[in-house]
C-alpha cells in the first residue's frame, strides 16, 4: 500500500485529538491517509480496550483514513527499544508513507514523548 500521509501516535483517540483535521481534509482533495495507534489505551480510565478500539474504527470513517492499525504495544510501558522501533519500521515499509505526522516531543504523558521518537526512529530505520 502507499500512502500519502500518514500519522502515528501513542493511543487511539491522540490522532483525531491532534491532526484529525488535518487527516480529513487530505483525504478530501483525494489524498491516501492512514493511522498507526501504538498501543490500545488498556491503561486509560475511561472505557476498556474493546471500545476505544471500536471508537478508533469508527472515527477512521469519518476521517475518511485508507487505513488504520493498532500495534498492540504495551500501554503506559511505551520505551524505545529496537523491538518497537523494529516494528514500527516494519509498518512503515509496508505502508510507504509519502509523509509521517508524529506526536510533539514534550509533554506530561510519557507515552506521547516516546511515541515521537519510536516514529521518528522507525522512519530512519524504514528509509
Amino acid at each position: 500500500m502507499k500512502l500519502d500521509l500518514l500519522a502515528i501516535a501513542a493511543h487511539p483517540d491522540d490522532v483525531e485529538l491532534t491532526c484529525g483535521g488535518t487527516l480529513l481534509k487530505a483525504a478530501e482533495l483525494g489524498y491516501k491517509t492512514g493511522i498507526l495507534d501504538l498501543t490500545a489505551g488498556e491503561m486509560g480510565t475511561r472505557g476498556t480496550p474493546e471500545t476505544r478500539l471500536k471508537e478508533a474504527g469508527r472515527a477512521a470513517r469519518i476521517l475518511r483514513v485508507t487505513h488504520r492499525e493498532n500495534l498492540r504495544l504495551p500501554d503506559a510501558r511505551l520505551e524505545v527499544n529496537e523491538e518497537y522501533k523494529l516494528a514500527i519500521a516494519g509498518r512503515i515499509r509496508a505502508l510507504k508513507p509519502r509523509t509521517v505526522i508524529l506526536p510533539y516531543w514534550e509533554g506530561r504523558h510519557p507515552d506521547h514523548y516516546i511515541a515521537a521518537r519510536l516514529g521518528y526512529e522507525g522512519c530512519f530505520l524504514a528509509d
